[in-house]
Protein backbone atom coordinates (compact mmCIF):
# COMPACT_ATOMS: atom_id res chain seq x y z
CA UNK A 1 0.00 0.00 0.00
CA UNK A 2 2.60 2.71 1.07
CA UNK A 3 4.26 2.42 -3.08
CA UNK A 4 0.48 3.13 -3.77
CA UNK A 5 0.36 6.25 -1.58
CA UNK A 6 3.65 7.57 -2.69
CA UNK A 7 2.88 7.05 -6.38
CA UNK A 8 -0.06 9.34 -6.03
CA UNK A 9 1.29 11.73 -3.96
CA UNK A 10 3.64 12.38 -6.52
CA UNK A 11 1.42 12.80 -9.26
CA UNK A 12 -1.10 15.27 -7.14
CA UNK A 13 1.82 17.31 -5.84
CA UNK A 14 3.45 17.23 -10.08
CA UNK A 15 -0.33 18.72 -10.73
CA UNK A 16 -0.32 21.66 -8.36
CA UNK A 17 2.47 24.03 -10.56
CA UNK A 18 1.93 24.86 -14.67
CA UNK A 19 5.33 26.55 -15.57
CA UNK A 20 3.30 27.90 -18.82
CA UNK A 21 1.43 30.14 -16.42
CA UNK A 22 2.78 32.40 -14.49
CA UNK A 23 1.50 34.22 -11.84
CA UNK A 24 2.51 37.70 -11.36
CA UNK A 25 1.96 38.04 -7.49
CA UNK A 26 2.18 42.24 -6.46
CA UNK A 27 1.38 43.52 -2.97
CA UNK A 28 2.83 43.51 0.42
CA UNK A 29 4.19 40.86 2.52
CA UNK A 30 1.82 39.69 6.07
CA UNK A 31 3.80 36.92 7.11
CA UNK A 32 6.77 34.51 6.42
CA UNK A 33 8.11 31.04 7.73
CA UNK A 34 11.37 29.42 7.32
CA UNK A 35 10.62 26.06 8.15
CA UNK A 36 11.09 22.92 6.73
CA UNK A 37 10.05 21.19 4.51
CA UNK A 38 9.54 24.15 2.36
CA UNK A 39 9.41 28.29 3.21
CA UNK A 40 5.41 30.04 3.45
CA UNK A 41 5.14 33.72 2.41
CA UNK A 42 1.91 35.36 2.60
CA UNK A 43 1.39 38.36 0.59
CA UNK A 44 -1.34 40.67 1.15
CA UNK A 45 -2.54 42.03 -2.07
CA UNK A 46 -5.89 43.25 -4.47
CA UNK A 47 -7.25 40.92 -7.12
CA UNK A 48 -8.77 41.15 -9.84
CA UNK A 49 -11.95 42.71 -8.69
CA UNK A 50 -10.46 45.26 -6.39
CA UNK A 51 -10.74 43.33 -2.87
CA UNK A 52 -8.10 42.25 -0.52
CA UNK A 53 -7.01 39.13 -0.56
CA UNK A 54 -3.82 37.49 0.93
CA UNK A 55 -2.24 35.27 -1.89
CA UNK A 56 0.09 32.33 -0.02
CA UNK A 57 3.17 31.54 -1.49
CA UNK A 58 5.74 28.15 -1.06
CA UNK A 59 9.28 28.37 -1.56
CA UNK A 60 12.08 26.12 -1.58
CA UNK A 61 13.56 24.46 1.62
CA UNK A 62 15.27 26.61 4.54
CA UNK A 63 18.37 25.15 3.71
CA UNK A 64 18.44 25.71 -0.19
CA UNK A 65 17.31 29.40 -0.09
CA UNK A 66 19.87 29.73 3.26
CA UNK A 67 22.79 28.75 0.62
CA UNK A 68 21.46 31.37 -1.61
CA UNK A 69 21.73 34.21 0.97
CA UNK A 70 18.14 34.08 2.22
CA UNK A 71 17.63 34.55 6.20
CA UNK A 72 14.51 34.86 8.01
CA UNK A 73 15.10 38.34 7.88
CA UNK A 74 15.28 38.65 4.30
CA UNK A 75 11.65 39.36 3.57
CA UNK A 76 9.84 41.43 6.57
CA UNK A 77 6.14 41.99 6.54
CA UNK A 78 5.42 45.10 4.39
CA UNK A 79 8.44 44.36 1.92
CA UNK A 80 7.05 44.90 -1.08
Amino acid sequence: MLPRFWALHTIHFAAEFDAAKPVTVKGAASEGGMTNPHIWIYVDMKNAAGQAETMQCEGGSPNTLARQGWSRDTLKPGDQ
